[in-house]
């Protein structure tokens, strides 16, 4: 059986420095001490990911901003190495994706 991905729209957020031309993360937020984003060592895998990949796994389209919420789906193992899994992540304000949460609640 293959498992669904699923978004989820927790909270997470990054914030941003516009430097000219480029986007600069200057923070990421993790909403919980607990939530479904943590591995088994207490990490949080959004975080994890854009600490490692940067801002590679969005798949969306917003305004710069200087704080931005993200929703995010996870494809993998928790517990396993980084490159082994995939996690997607979109503004929430990305305007197609707003539709579709918005149809789905």
């Amino acid at each position: 059986m293959e498992a669904e991905m699923m978004w989820h729209k927790d909270g997470h957020s990054i914030d941003f420095i516009l430097d000219k031309s480029n986007l600069i993360i200057a923070g990421i937020h993790c909403p919980s001490e607990e939530g479904k984003c943590r591995n088994r060592h207490g990490l949080c895998v959004f975080k994890l990911f854009v600490d490692v990949f940067g801002l590679d796994c969005n798949v969306g389209v917003a305004n710069a901003e200087s704080n931005l919420e993200f929703a995010w789906a996870f494809m993998g193992d928790f517990d396993n190495p980084l490159e082994s899994s995939q996690l997607w992540m979109i503004p929430v304000k990305d305007e197609i994706f707003y539709a579709w949460a918005q149809a789905q609640s």
